[in-house]
């Protein structure tokens, strides 16, 4: 021998894995989630609701347009009244109210099965609104979608049942004529 030695390799048909360890997280620690609810609420008293106020101040009573306060104002009570003014934002509660008291009526005629559908679309209305005063949820276009089809349902359900000032308007004629225009 000339010093060389020679070492047998088992050589494997398949590759072996390399197992790699690493921490993987899903939520920030305590420190960081302080620190991000602090800029939120920062960006939201000192940024996006002054700037919802100042739209307002320029036009008290029909606000400064849709789409004029930018993406984001993280209160839809603030982004209605700087937008559409003290009209736009009253028009709101009135519909809001309006449906409130149609569910009232639901609740008051209904049968079991629809006193629970108006109870569960009422409780999303609250849940709705609540939610309104830190985010854009009317906004979103997929909340405001279901938000509006909720609505709509409650009312659809209500609207069956006599109001406060009496019977459901009668009418005279169908409101849909069969074909060639004789009923």
């Amino acid at each position: 021998g000339g010093g060389k030695t020679i070492v047998p390799v088992k050589i494997s048909p398949t590759p072996v894995p390399e197992i790699i360890s690493r921490e993987i997280r899903t939520w920030p620690t305590p420190e960081e989630a302080k620190l991000a609810a602090a800029r939120s609420s920062r960006i939201r008293f000192e940024v996006e609701w002054p700037r919802a106020l100042r739209a307002f101040f320029k036009n008290p009573w029909l606000g400064t347009g849709f789409s004029s306060l930018g993406l984001a104002t993280d209160n839809d009570y603030l982004r209605i009244l700087g937008e559409t003014g003290i009209l736009g934002l009253l028009a709101f509660f009135l519909i809001i109210i309006h449906l409130i008291r149609k569910a009232g009526e639901a609740m008051k005629w209904g049968s079991k099965e629809q006193k629970i559908l108006v109870i569960g679309l009422f409780g999303g209305l609250i849940s709705f609104l609540a939610n309104a005063v830190f985010i854009d949820v009317l906004e979103a276009s997929k909340a405001a979608f279901y938000f509006w089809m909720w609505m709509g349902i409650m009312y659809q359900i209500s609207s069956k049942f006599p109001s406060k000032r009496g019977s459901l308007p009668k009418v005279d004629r169908p409101l849909v004529c069969a074909p060639g225009g004789k009923n």
